[in-house]
This record gives C-alpha cells, sequence and structure tokens, in this order.
C-alpha cells in the first residue's frame, strides 16, 4: 500500500491551478472567456466578498458560453434558499430554461463556491453552487444561503461563463476560477 506521501507526490498536478482572476467594480455582469479546456476534469470559481452598493436584493443568472456567445437555452436546475430572518427553506426549480438563476433574493455581499463539470468535453455540463448571502447594514445582519445543482442537458463544449447580476452593479470582491485535474489513487 502506497503512503500518502507518495499518493501526494504522484499527483501533485491534481492541487487547483488558478485559471484567471478577476476584480470586478462598477459593472453588471463577470465574463470568463476562453478559460475552460479539457485539461482539467473540474473548475472552481471561488467568490470572496462580491458585493454592490445598494442594500436590496439582487438576483442574478449565469450563462455558459462558446466563442464568446452565450448558451441560451437547456437549463434546468433546482435551488434551495434559506434566510436567517426567516423561518421558511425556498426551492426553486426549472426544467429547460433559457438560464440558470445564479443566486436568489441575494444580500448586499456574497461568498461560495460554483462548481463546474464536464464543461469543455461534449457532454452534459453539471454545476454546484454554495452561496452565502450577508446584509452588513441590517442591524440584525440578515443572511441567507443557497445551494444549486444545475444541469445543461445539451451535449454540448464550452470554453466559458459569465454571471450576469443585473441591477446594481457589482462594486467590489473577488472571483477566482481554479482548474483540477484528475487525483489517480
Amino acid at each position: 500500500m502506497p503512503l500518502l506521501t507518495d499518493l501526494l507526490s504522484a499527483n501533485s498536478a491534481a492541487a487547483p491551478t488558478l485559471i484567471e482572476e478577476q476584480s470586478p467594480s462598477g459593472i453588471s455582469y463577470v465574463t470568463f472567456d476562453n478559460v475552460f479546456t479539457t485539461e482539467y476534469e473540474e473548475y472552481r470559481l471561488v467568490i470572496n466578498d462580491m458585493y454592490q452598493t445598494s442594500n436590496t436584493s439582487w438576483g442574478g443568472y449565469l450563462y455558459l458560453r462558446s466563442g464568446g456567445t452565450s448558451s441560451t437555452s437547456n437549463y434546468n436546475y433546482h435551488i434551495i434558499n434559506s434566510a436567517i430572518s426567516g423561518s421558511t427553506v425556498s426551492s426553486y426549480n426549472q426544467n429547460s430554461g433559457n438560464d440558470w438563476p445564479f443566486t436568489y433574493n441575494a444580500k448586499p455581499r456574497i461568498n461560495g463556491v460554483v462548481t463546474f463539470r464536464n464543461v469543455a468535453e461534449a457532454k452534459e455540463t453539471l454545476v454546484t453552487t454554495h452561496l452565502n448571502m450577508v446584509d452588513p447594514s441590517s442591524t440584525s445582519y440578515n443572511s441567507s444561503i443557497n445551494f444549486g445543482n444545475m444541469f445543461h442537458k445539451q451535449a454540448s463544449s464550452y470554453d466559458g461563463f459569465q454571471i450576469d447580476m443585473a441591477s446594481p452593479n457589482i462594486e467590489g470582491g473577488t472571483l477566482k476560477l481554479y482548474g483540477i485535474k484528475n487525483l489517480t489513487l
């Protein structure tokens, strides 16, 4: 049986590799083009403190892209949202829609991870989201969480994605996209 150090040494390529980092300011959408290849099995977008100046709830959409053009069909999703200020857990789903809701009732500050699988292959793309959203201006520090499972049923390859937060604009934060290769045991 191999030692853990042997496995880690043999799989150093499995460590996350930073593909692209963006720090949006004063824009309504963030686009990552030409970032997905078959070199990586999985991609993770880490969102750190993405925020907007207004304390109103905002929503956004995620689109897969190929050659600089967003796909606008065959999106399926199931999202669960729970707010700390309420006692209700909400569930949203759609079959064959025009987009994936990136957030539901997002608070002004978002942190979380979005995972993409099969995105650069001619297979159905799988996406999961784990987002924590906080309104720091609220006296009760109102927050909510979103867990999403998304499936793009069109067997196409994509090289990018776009997060469109519509209105109000994104005013800060960082988004880092990492590629992860297979871990061979």
